[in-house]
């Protein structure tokens, strides 16, 4: 899904993890872990991505046209 989607991006661009956690206010243990899918990608985690990589936030949407950017939480 996304996590995937993003994770393409970061490989395709040459860019470090390690950057992408900092500017997230994570570690790279985290990062992998939402990226991978083994932690919910929660709206906020989206956002900094985006803004780590300085993509507009419908980057990944458009991309991905038929998927939820995210669950309902209850």
């Amino acid at each position: 899904m996304y996590g995937a989607a993003i994770k393409q991006y970061i490989k395709e661009n040459g860019i470090k993890y390690s950057f992408v956690a900092e500017k997230v206010g994570v570690d790279r243990g985290t990062l992998y872990g939402v990226l991978g899918g083994r932690l919910k990608l929660t709206i906020e985690y989206y956002v900094a991505i985006c803004d780590a990589l300085k993509l507009d936030l419908y980057y990944f949407v458009k991309k991905n046209k038929n998927k939820k950017l995210c669950t309902k939480v209850r």
